[in-house]
């Protein structure tokens, strides 16, 4: 059954049923995204290689299931990855894509509760597809909550509209702009400034 596609972004549209009910029903839909997918991890570890981040201690927001965490595992072996999900499903999911990585841990969070982003200390909060299917409010928010307990913010986020011939350019153009925008978030948050 395909999924029905949300109305625009408001009030009225509940993104964590949306997701909830996303992770039931469309188990394996990563297989129609492939081609995209390797570009957009290609680009991932190209931007972690040119920051030079220092990769021991890494949180994931919304890993889903699980696709870049394991990514992440075989990349940097000697780091601790903590994956967030909202959806129990895609959580399994992930388990199950990463049986047999022993530096990772998942934990079930919702981004839209009081709750804080579990743990500290740590050095990247990466973020792919997650930030652009929430409202700016959020994003704020969360931006503020990861600031606190990470050092550097990686976020990529794409649109399904866009033709593939200007994936890579429209991306890289994105994250240029988010790190901008991450940047003045950081700076005018009431958090001390990192690294």
């Amino acid at each position: 059954m395909p999924l029905k596609r949300p109305g625009p972004m408001g009030e009225k549209f509940n993104v964590n049923e949306y997701w909830l009910r996303r992770g039931r029903e469309s188990p394996g839909e990563e297989s129609r995204y492939a081609e995209y997918h390797r570009l957009q991890e290609d680009f991932l570890f190209e931007i972690l290689a040119k920051g030079e981040v220092r990769m021991q201690n890494i949180v994931e927001l919304g890993c889903g299931s699980g696709r870049i965490t394991r990514l992440l595992a075989e990349n940097f072996p000697g780091a601790q990855i903590t994956g967030l999900e909202l959806s129990p499903e895609r959580l399994e999911s992930a388990k199950r894509h990463c049986v047999g990585a022993g530096n990772i841990r998942f934990e079930r969070h919702d981004f839209y509760s009081d709750a804080t982003l579990p743990g500290s200390g740590y050095d990247a909060g990466i973020a792919v597809e997650v930030f652009l299917h929430h409202p700016r409010t959020l994003v704020r928010s969360l931006v503020e909550r990861l600031s606190a307990i990470s050092r550097h913010i990686v976020n990529i986020d794409w649109s399904e509209a866009w033709p593939r011939s200007m994936q890579k350019r429209d991306c890289t153009a994105r994250a240029s702009f988010c790190r901008r925008k991450l940047m003045a978030c950081n700076r005018s948050s009431s958090s001390p400034r990192r690294g």
